[in-house]
């Protein structure tokens, strides 16, 4: 309910009245992180954490398709995962949007919204228990603000129940799907350009040659060398001429 209530409230703003969206997604180093640090089991904060950010991004800014301003994914000594992430991305409409996720760090899990005559905020837009009641702070030109209250629900279950409804309705089912594959694509537009990088302080520092097989910490298990070219198993990445 508390995205829905905000994808139905942008609907008074045209793309060109959305000014700027910022999304924060963080959260402390977990107690137990299990497959979270572990790269051959999928571990990674943007597929974990990040792709939330993507997520409602693609989905409050419709019917444009963005370009990257700047995208930084960083990883730390101790853990063979990226950490973090930075993305800002801007619409031909002109909107601007930042987001920014990643693990030990202070627990943010919101949206900051600014429109040509005032903004929106809301806290805890992606995870929260069934009990927290979600609210918005609208803030008109002046900064004088009200807070409007959404209604609390378990959304896993409200998730599943939307899943099941669509075993039956195919045209939902292909919407869903092609949303997906969406989120998919812009995700590894990032991810892999967090490889691209590594590679090249790789081949900076003399780590990486041509005609080695990747080293695990680049998470890609599928990228190798051949012919002067890091290729994956399926279609070429990039070659020395990308450099």
């Amino acid at each position: 309910p508390q995205f829905l209530w905000l994808k139905d409230y942008l609907k008074q703003y045209s793309n060109e009245e959305i000014i700027n969206v910022d999304v924060k997604f963080t959260m402390p180093y977990p107690d137990n992180p299990g497959w979270r640090y572990n790269p051959q089991m999928g571990g990674s904060t943007l597929l974990d954490i990040g792709t939330y950010n993507l997520s409602i991004i693609l989905e409050l800014i419709e019917n444009e398709i963005p370009d990257i301003l700047f995208k930084e994914v960083k990883s730390v000594p101790s853990i063979p995962i990226d950490m973090n992430g930075h993305i800002s991305l801007v619409y031909p409409s002109g909107t601007i949007c930042n987001l920014f996720w990643g693990m030990g760090l202070p627990y943010r899990n919101e949206i900051d919204i600014v429109t040509t005559n005032g903004s929106i905020y809301s806290d805890k837009i992606f995870s929260k228990t069934e009990e927290y009641k979600p609210a918005f702070i609208i803030r008109d030109l002046n900064g004088n603000q009200k807070s409007i209250e959404s209604i609390n629900c378990n959304h896993f279950v409200r998730m599943f129940n939307y899943f099941f409804g669509l075993i039956n309705n195919k045209h939902e089912a292909k919407k869903e799907r092609d949303r997906i594959l969406s989120l998919s694509e812009w995700t590894e537009k990032i991810r892999d350009y967090w490889i691209f990088l590594e590679i090249l302080l790789a081949i900076a520092s003399e780590d990486v040659k041509p005609g080695d097989s990747m080293p695990n910490k680049f998470t890609r298990p599928d990228m190798l060398w051949s012919e002067g070219n890091c290729i994956s198993k399926s279609d070429r990445w990039w070659s020395g001429s990308d450099l």
